[in-house]
C-alpha cells in the first residue's frame, strides 16, 4: 500500500522537469536574439551561432587591448625623455705611446726574422722567414723580390761587416714572399751586443740595376739574450726607406764573361762608357784632366791582373770601348814585368766564386800622377748588390758577355 502511494507521487515530479526542460529549450529556440545570430551568421544551428558570436567578443577584446597598447607606447614615447648615448671619439694608431715611431712606418711593408744563438759553436743562426705588402718601384708592373741579409759589428764609431752578404733565392711575381733561409755566423758571445743584422729587400730587374725597396736593421743589444740563446725566436719588423744606390759620381757601364775551355780558360771584361759623371768636387783645377780606367782581377785578395784603358778628355760622358781579356793560365804563381800580370795554381783558377774584378776611374794629370776617383766592384763578396748580380748571371752562363750598368763609388 505504501509503495503504490510513493511511486504515484513521483510521477507528477518527474512530468514538472520535463516541463521545464521542453520550456527553457523552446524559449531558446524562439529567442529573438538568437534567431538573428543565426541570421547573421548564415547558420542553421543556433549554438554554433552563439559560439561564433563569443568567439567574435574575445577577437574583439583582444583588438581593443593591442589598439590600448599602442597608444600607450606612442605616448610614452612622445612624453618619456630618451636617454642618450654619446658617440666615443676615434682614436688612431699613430695616437697611441709608443706604437708608431714614425709616419712612414708602414710604407715599405713587413718582414719576418729569426734568431737563434748556439753557445757550445757560438755561432749565430740568422733566418729570413718572409715579407708581406711591399711595394715595388713605380715603375715595374710585377714585383720580383730577394733579401740580403748583411751581419755588421761596431767598432768604435764605425760599422765593419762580418763576413759576406748572403742573400735568398729571387720569388717571382708577389708582394708576399716566402724564403724560409737561414744563415749561419761565427760571432763571439761578448760581441753580440755590438752585432747589427741587415736585411734588405731588392726588387729584381733582369735587365737594370736591382732597386732596394726596403730595410731593416736589428740590434741585438735591443734583443733579450736569454730569449734567442739556445732557443729560436721569431720577430716581425717593419722595414724602411731601401738604400739608394746612387753615387755621386755617375755611372759605369761593363760587360763581362766567363769562358771555361779546357786549353785557355779566360775572363772578358768589356768597358763600354760612363754616363752623367759628376766629378767637380774631386778633380783638381788644372788645364789638363785627363781619365782612364783600371782593372783589376784579384783572387781573394792577391791580384792576379791589371790593365788599364786609354785616357778620355771626356768628363761628363766619356766612351772606351774596350775589351780586355784576362786569361787563367794553369801554372806556378810567376809575375810578368811586361804585362803586369799574376798567375795562380789550377787549385785556385778553379774556384771562380773567389774571383772578383775592380774597376778604378783614375785621373791622371800632365805630370802623369794617378788619382782613384771611383771604384765599381764585381765579385760575389761585392758591397754593390748589382756587383753580386753580375758575378752570378756570368757564373751561371758562362761563354758570353753580360752587360750592366754600375754606380761608381766614391774612394
Amino acid at each position: 500500500m505504501t509503495t503504490i502511494e510513493m511511486t504515484s507521487t513521483m510521477i507528477p515530479l518527474n512530468n514538472t522537469e520535463a516541463t521545464n526542460i521542453t520550456s527553457n529549450s523552446s524559449s531558446f529556440e524562439t529567442n529573438p536574439f538568437v534567431i538573428d545570430l543565426t541570421k547573421s551568421f548564415h547558420v542553421i544551428n543556433k549554438p554554433l551561432a552563439v559560439f561564433l558570436f563569443i568567439c567574435v567578443c574575445i577577437a574583439c577584446l583582444f583588438f581593443i587591448i593591442i589598439i590600448l597598447l599602442c597608444i600607450r607606447a606612442c605616448i610614452r614615447r612622445k612624453y618619456v625623455p630618451k636617454v642618450l648615448r654619446k658617440r666615443p671619439k676615434g682614436i688612431y694608431i699613430d695616437e697611441i705611446p709608443g706604437l708608431t715611431q714614425n709616419n712612414e712606418q708602414y710604407k715599405y711593408g713587413s718582414i719576418e726574422y729569426s734568431l737563434e744563438y748556439n753557445i757550445d759553436r757560438k755561432q749565430l743562426k740568422v733566418g729570413v722567414l718572409q715579407a708581406n705588402n711591399l711595394i715595388g718601384p713605380i715603375s715595374s708592373d710585377s714585383l720580383d723580390p730577394y733579401t740580403t741579409v748583411t751581419l755588421a759589428k761596431y767598432d768604435g764609431h764605425n760599422l765593419r761587416i762580418i763576413g759576406k752578404q748572403e742573400r735568398t733565392n729571387i720569388v717571382l711575381n708577389t708582394n708576399r714572399p716566402v724564403w724560409k733561409k737561414s744563415f749561419t755566423y761565427d760571432v763571439e758571445e761578448h760581441d753580440l751586443n755590438h752585432t747589427v743584422i741587415i736585411y734588405e729587400v731588392f726588387a729584381h730587374d733582369s735587365i737594370c740595376q736591382d732597386i732596394s725597396i726596403g730595410k731593416l736593421e736589428v740590434y741585438l743589444k735591443d734583443e733579450d739574450y736569454s730569449e734567442y740563446a739556445g732557443n729560436i725566436i721569431e720577430r716581425t719588423g717593419w722595414l724602411t726607406a731601401g738604400t739608394i744606390y746612387k753615387f755621386g759620381l755617375g755611372e759605369l757601364c761593363i760587360g763581362i764573361g766567363y769562358y771555361p775551355n779546357n786549353n785557355l780558360p779566360h775572363i772578358d771584361v768589356c768597358i763600354y762608357e760612363c754616363r752623367q759623371l759628376n766629378l767637380d768636387d774631386y778633380l783638381p783645377k788644372s788645364k789638363q784632366r785627363e781619365l782612364d780606367i783600371l782593372i783589376i782581377l784579384k783572387h781573394k785578395k792577391h791580384i792576379v791582373y791589371r790593365q788599364k784603358t786609354h785616357k778620355r778628355k771626356e768628363l761628363i760622358n766619356p766612351y772606351f770601348n774596350e775589351k780586355i781579356s784576362i786569361p787563367l793560365k794553369n801554372s806556378n804563381a810567376t809575375i810578368n814585368t811586361t804585362t803586369k800580370t799574376t798567375t795562380t795554381s789550377s787549385s785556385s783558377i778553379n774556384q771562380i766564386e773567389n774571383f772578383h774584378v775592380f774597376c778604378q776611374l783614375r785621373h791622371v794629370n800632365r805630370l802623369h800622377i794617378k788619382k782613384v776617383l771611383g771604384t765599381v766592384h764585381i765579385g760575389l763578396d761585392s758591397s754593390q748588390a748589382s756587383g753580386i748580380k753580375q758575378w752570378e748571371e756570368m757564373i751561371k752562363s758562362p761563354s758570353k758577355i753580360h752587360v750592366m750598368w754600375h754606380s761608381i763609388v766614391p774612394a
